[in-house]
């Protein structure tokens, strides 16, 4: 790769797929270890229906641990972004590295509230920029795209992080856009010739299709987060080649990305109000339906008019009872 000009994108397809089949042991158990606590939290969720009675201190019991599993694959599925990305760097910049994933959780674990608050920031400035129209929240998504990276690798934290990705990406937005979207093509690709597969699977297996199907699902979604991390790697470490050691870190973004935030709060909590506004005209209408489903129902007026004559009678022994007295 020229050092002055940003990586083609066919080299990066290549290098990419070369060092996930060279490291790809490590990097996938990695990424394996929050999908093995979801799928424990659903086995458990799963045996739960036969094996417990339906006695409440049960059901409560297993609630309990369904919600500490989550929350445990939760803080894993957080923990892994540091770990895998360190793991990447390490291995493509360190002669002969020694990782463990034992190691690269406990690294990622350090991390943990540097990347909950890079993520949280993320996450509402980009909703803050697409709530404002689309072509914000493009421009904004790509020149954020590496705040990850320049945390991990860079150690920029909160804002910092995003500063440097914007002068990584700045002069090279349109080359970086072009190699995401072919990035995204190729996932998509992917998850269509899996529907493809699976549909082809279910003709020939039958019902052992569901339970293949889904191993061969968490395979491609690991496959393709170790491809999608080594290729934005690179992308990211191909951007860094061509700036300059000593130039000044840009502030251009950090007003934007507060005011970007500040609006998605306002979004964010719109967009709240109006789902639950939804889901609130939802079960009201949905009740009126079930209601005048009710009435219109024979058995239930047979059942209202018998209830109507034993109160009239009710009524009728009640008055003459008075009038004997």
């Amino acid at each position: 790769m020229n050092p002055q000009q940003l990586i083609a994108p066919g080299e990066l397809f290549a290098s990419s797929w070369a060092f996930m089949m060279k490291h790809w042991k490590m990097l996938g158990s990695i990424i394996a270890v929050p999908v093995v606590c979801v799928i424990l939290a659903e086995l458990v969720g799963f045996v739960s229906l036969f094996v417990f009675s339906g006695n409440i201190l049960e059901m409560v019991a297993v609630s309990v641990v369904l919600f500490v599993i989550y929350i445990f694959a939760l803080v894993l599925a957080i923990s892994m972004y540091p770990a895998v990305i360190n793991a990447i760097h390490r291995l493509s910049t360190e002669e002969n590295p020694i990782l463990s994933i034992k190691g690269q959780y406990i690294f990622g674990l350090k991390k943990f509230w540097s990347v909950v608050l890079v993520l949280i920031i993320a996450f509402l400035s980009t909703y803050g920029s697409f709530g404002l129209l689309i072509v914000p929240g493009i421009i904004f998504m790509v020149y954020a795209l590496f705040h990850l990276f320049t945390l991990i690798v860079d150690d920029k934290r909160g804002l910092s992080a995003f500063s440097a990705s914007f002068d990584l990406v700045k002069g090279q937005w349109w080359a970086t856009f072009g190699r995401v979207m072919l990035l995204a093509a190729v996932i998509v690709g992917a998850a269509l010739c899996f529907e493809f597969i699976s549909f082809a699977l279910s003709v020939l297996l039958g019902p052992l299709a569901f339970v293949v199907v889904i191993v061969c699902l968490v395979l491609l979604e690991i496959a393709m987060a170790i491809y999608g991390s080594t290729y934005m790697y690179k992308l990211y470490t191909s951007l860094k080649s061509l700036r300059p050691a000593d130039a000044p870190t840009s502030t251009t973004i950090k007003p934007w990305t507060i005011a970007f935030m500040i609006i998605g709060v306002f979004v964010f909590i719109a967009y709240v109000f109006v789902m639950a506004s939804i889901a609130l005209s939802s079960a009201q209408i949905a009740l009126q339906r079930s209601m005048q489903s009710q009435l219109n129902d024979p058995r239930f007026q047979a059942e209202f008019q018998r209830a109507l004559q034993q109160e009239a009678a009710s009524s009728t022994g009640s008055q003459s009872g008075s009038m004997m007295q």
